[in-house]
């Protein structure tokens, strides 16, 4: 991985190991994996901060402004395992989903909490929901973590979690709803005619 500046000149070279790269950045944060292996690097500014090789294969990933980190693993006993990393690259939690898939991850601006959007597809239909988790409980009662649930109506699909100033913004197949504290407030819906959202 060769970083240039602003000016087009090379400034370092970071060696990965990745096949097929994925890439999330935040502020100064660029966090790369290799999508459907195990290998994942957390880069700072020009400087490799950390790397881990994954108990699982990578296929969702997300890291905020402070540098936190959520991996979602496949490839494991359970259909999904969510592992969330502080800034030194110490694991805060893991969170085990044994009959639904998550699809997208996403951690506050302040650390305290990360959601995931889950799909269940045992049914006849497809449903979709979306859970947070407060770190600070993951750590202490792992039991009592997920604090809120929320459940579209009719049926819709996740496409899209995104924290913005610590509102959880939701975007279903339908509709964009922002998400706090257990409640769920409609801020618009997509027409069939819209490309880009």
């Amino acid at each position: 991985l060769t970083i240039y500046n602003t000016s087009g000149k090379e400034e370092t070279t970071i060696n990965v190991q990745v096949n097929n790269p994925i890439f999330e950045s935040c502020g100064r944060y660029l966090l790369l994996a290799d999508k459907g292996s195990q290998n994942v690097y957390l880069i700072y500014n020009t400087s490799l901060r950390w790397q881990k090789t994954m108990e699982g294969n990578v296929a969702y990933m997300t890291v905020n402004r402070n540098g936190a980190v959520g991996v979602v693993l496949t490839g494991t006993t359970y259909k999904s395992v969510i592992v969330m990393y502080g800034i030194t690259g110490d694991e805060e939690f893991k969170t085990y989903l044994s009959s639904t898939v998550a699809t997208n991850v996403d951690i506050s601006e302040d650390n305290n909490y990360l959601s995931f959007a889950e799909a269940n597809t045992s049914g006849t239909v497809i449903s979709s929901s979306v859970k947070t988790v407060s770190v600070e409980k993951a750590k202490s009662t792992p039991s009592e973590a997920i604090i809120y649930t929320y459940n579209p109506e009719n049926n819709s699909l996740i496409i899209d979690i995104e924290y913005n100033n610590n509102n959880l913004i939701c975007q279903y197949d339908n509709s964009v709803y922002r998400l706090n504290e257990g409640n769920a407030e409609k801020i618009t819906d997509i027409e069939d005619n819209v490309l880009f959202l």
